[in-house]
């Protein structure tokens, strides 16, 4: 067996150079025939880089179920802001407390309307 060494062939066409790639932590590339570079859309992770559920989510979801209907919808708008930007996962926990915190709410003030005013409509 002899010993030989990797040469690259010629470049195509309209190539002066090869494409690079890009380095960890950079979003990847495309290059078109023309060289100018295009972007992808999809994020990179880094290795070890956990995003974990947002915990205003899980705040949220937690004080619906307690029955504390206005800190749970404003927890919830805060985690759906908050997961937007960084991208988090969370947003089924987010969305489930605030459906539930608008439903607590939405109940404790017919309650109040109720004892308040429904004793003089005969009710």
């Amino acid at each position: 067996m002899s010993s030989q060494t990797f040469q690259p062939g010629p470049l195509p066409a309209g190539m002066s150079e090869p494409p690079s790639f890009p380095s960890v932590g950079m979003a990847p590339q495309r290059v078109t025939p023309s060289g100018y570079t295009i972007p992808e859309a999809a994020p990179v992770y880094l290795p070890g880089q956990i995003l974990g559920t947002e915990p205003w989510a899980v705040i949220a979801f937690v004080t619906s179920l307690l029955g504390l209907g206005p800190v749970a919808v404003v927890s919830g708008h805060v985690a759906l802001s908050r997961i937007a930007t960084t991208g988090r996962n969370g947003r089924g926990l987010a969305v489930t407390g605030l459906v539930l915190g608008y439903l607590a709410t939405l109940a404790a003030v017919a309650a109040v309307v109720l004892l308040r005013f429904g004793f003089s409509f005969g009710l």
